[in-house]
């Protein structure tokens, strides 16, 4: 893997090694310092939280140093100086070992970045992907429903956020084939997305009430009706449209409540003392992937740290092995995707 801008990027065994990682960071190891005397600059035209800490975190117990901005108005990308996307990375490669850049439009825009020295990492782009949290998020779910061929994904709010765009192709590969959606505020997906799920098989069925998505799902991942950072801002509290604790003990005691962050009303706090939340558990399993991420741009997926720990590790893995080769032509019309 020299760059990770999206999904498409990671083959199977790199999924694989992120997993591994995650595995290993929960369970307490911490990995070798192998990137000492190396520069990351975190590249942040975008505020963030969970993911510009995450990766501090990452590379501090790598023993490299950061560098780099948290906001787009300390960058000279903005006017009077509105300095292209494409020459501020060219810039801070001059200066750093690896970009792990976070932009409020699609990296897609500067095309192919191989002309980059350095790898860069996609931590959140516009409406395009995330591929790191959509790795973390499924290794939520893979840690405690392996099989995913048999596992309904249900999904709420703003269906076209960067993190489900990621999301969804991630459990396509790894032999995902139901999804629920209650995403009122949302005519349809994107017509791309449709296409790569309809050629992986993967059926997925709108459906007009909250409550049928919970008790129809094994997983659920909650995201704002509508994103924080939209130009219409967020939608005010419906009590019909919240997940909360009385909800899910009357329909799905059982389903895996996942939230990327950061959440608004839509995802009701009670929910945190449930034995299946998982919205503090992303956070803290976040920085594996991010560990591994960095490892697979700067190093190599040979290293030991990288690979299975234990058997319930490596049981995670079992469907990479069938699903995880990207499919490149989307010929497959197995099932429709309404």
């Amino acid at each position: 893997m020299r760059h990770l801008r999206g999904i498409d990027d990671l083959e199977a065994s790199d999924i694989g090694a992120v997993f591994n990682a995650i595995w290993r960071y929960r369970a307490g190891e911490r990995p070798p310092r192998m990137l000492e005397g190396r520069q990351v600059c975190l590249a942040f035209f975008q505020p963030s939280t969970r993911t510009r800490v995450g990766f501090q975190r990452a590379v501090d117990l790598l023993g490299a140093t950061t560098t780099g901005f948290a906001g787009l108005a300390e960058t000279r990308a903005v006017p009077p100086y509105a300095e292209s996307m494409r020459d501020s990375l060219q810039v801070l490669a001059q200066m750093t070992d690896a970009l792990v850049v976070r932009s409020p439009v699609d990296l897609r825009e500067i095309g192919n970045v191989d002309w980059l020295d350095v790898p860069l990492i996609n931590a959140g782009d516009g409406l395009h992907e995330h591929p790191v949290q959509a790795l973390t998020d499924a290794w939520c779910i893979a840690s405690r429903r392996p099989e995913w061929a048999d596992l309904t994904l249900g999904l709420v709010g703003d269906v076209g956020a960067r993190v489900v765009r990621s999301l969804l192709l991630l459990c396509a590969r790894l032999g995902l084939r139901r999804c629920l959606a209650f995403a009122p505020d949302v005519d349809g997906w994107p017509q791309d997305v449709q296409e790569r799920l309809r050629a992986r098989g993967v059926q997925i069925e709108f459906v007009r009430r909250l409550e049928e998505v919970v008790a129809g799902s094994d997983a659920l991942e909650v995201m704002p009706y509508r994103m924080p950072d939209s130009a219409r801002g967020l939608l005010p509290p419906d009590p019909a449209r919240v997940v909360n604790r009385a909800l899910v003990q009357r329909c799905n005691p059982q389903i895996l409540l996942l939230h990327p962050g950061p959440r608004s009303w839509e995802l009701d706090p009670d929910t945190d003392g449930l034995v299946n939340s998982l919205f503090f558990e992303q956070v803290r399993a976040g920085c594996g992937a991010k560990i591994a991420s960095l490892l697979l741009a700067l190093e190599s997926r040979d290293v030991e740290w990288l690979s299975p720990r234990t058997a319930r590790a490596a049981a995670t893995l079992a469907p990479l092995v069938a699903h995880a080769t990207v499919m490149r032509n989307p010929g497959d019309s197995r099932s429709s995707v309404t």
